[in-house]
């Protein structure tokens, strides 16, 4: 039962961090219909900022990624803006071209080696309870997820702004008529989309205390893979595929083989395939990308 516990711990605190890399692809997606494939970048260019600033003071290396990551998203957004009224595919192609420019831009700047530091590593530290034990980052990426959810929530239900990206994302050309400044909500997309890379690239880079040009690279997979599973064009959807994703994984490093270990993410993956055959619209399906199929 203790070795079942310890699991599920580990599969919500692996779920949580999916999750959070899960709802930067659903924000903007569920505004602009697109998949985002410089996100990964956000997070890879956030790990930078806070390995950087952090190793002296880990607060400031915090605000220093949140604050490089919304940048970065925002001129994100400004380079695809003209793209907007073409085909889906110029502003994939467009995201691309971004993804491919900062990897290069960081193996420039930093190098192609990884980049260790200190910054979080007090985190690791674990605190038991009974016969369990969890470290202090996994507890930190649990409350960060749910703060984060919370937020997200109260943004879109409480506030115009939320409002307006609500709308934008159930029909873009009806919020259009209706006088929703595009110009205006796309960017608060982006931004929000950039804050959750930063928190995402905080928790992963003090988890694995080093950082390099390709780190964004397998966060970005899981969160396709996450958001697909839950459900393309809604928020519930990519946090319950995050979360599903995480405890999946979790359960199957505890209870595999050693020698079946290294299989680990061909399972997972195969498990997801198996849920999206039985669920081809994913575990909680948006009823305006149904409409519009």
């Amino acid at each position: 039962m203790t070795y079942f516990a310890q699991a599920l711990i580990q599969g919500l605190t692996l779920g949580a961090l999916y999750a959070q890399f899960a709802l930067g692809i659903a924000v903007i997606f569920g505004v602009m219909r697109m998949m985002n494939f410089a996100y990964g970048e956000l997070i890879m260019a956030g790990g930078y900022a806070f390995l950087i600033v952090g190793a002296s003071n880990p607060i400031y290396g915090v605000i220093t990624a949140l604050v490089v990551t919304a940048v970065l998203a925002l001129i994100l957004e400004r380079i695809v803006r003209p793209l907007r009224t073409r085909e889906a595919t110029a502003m994939l192609v467009g995201t691309f071209a971004v993804s491919y420019l900062l990897q290069a831009l960081a193996t420039l700047i930093f190098g192609a080696n990884p980049k260790t530091g200190s910054a979080g590593s007090s985190l690791l530290q674990t605190a038991s309870v009974g016969s369990l034990s969890i470290s202090y980052l996994d507890i930190l990426t649990l409350c960060s997820s749910v703060v984060l959810m919370v937020l997200l929530t109260l943004l879109l239900n409480r506030t115009r702004t939320g409002l307006r990206l609500r709308a934008v994302a159930e029909d873009s050309s009806m919020a259009r008529i209706l006088g929703v400044r595009m110009n205006v909500v796309i960017p608060v997309a982006f931004v929000v989309s950039g804050v959750l890379a930063g928190v995402a690239a905080v928790l992963l880079v003090a988890q694995t205390g080093t950082a390099q040009p390709t780190l964004g690279v397998n966060p970005l997979l899981i969160a396709f893979i996450a958001t697909i599973l839950g459900g393309l064009g809604t928020f519930r959807g990519a946090v319950a595929g995050g979360m599903l994703l995480g405890l999946v994984t979790a359960f199957l490093s505890f209870y595999l083989p050693s020698s079946a270990k290294p299989f680990t993410s061909s399972i997972g993956y195969v498990a997801v395939i198996v849920v999206l055959v039985l669920l081809p619209n994913g575990l909680i399906s948006s009823r305006n990308l149904r409409t519009r199929v």
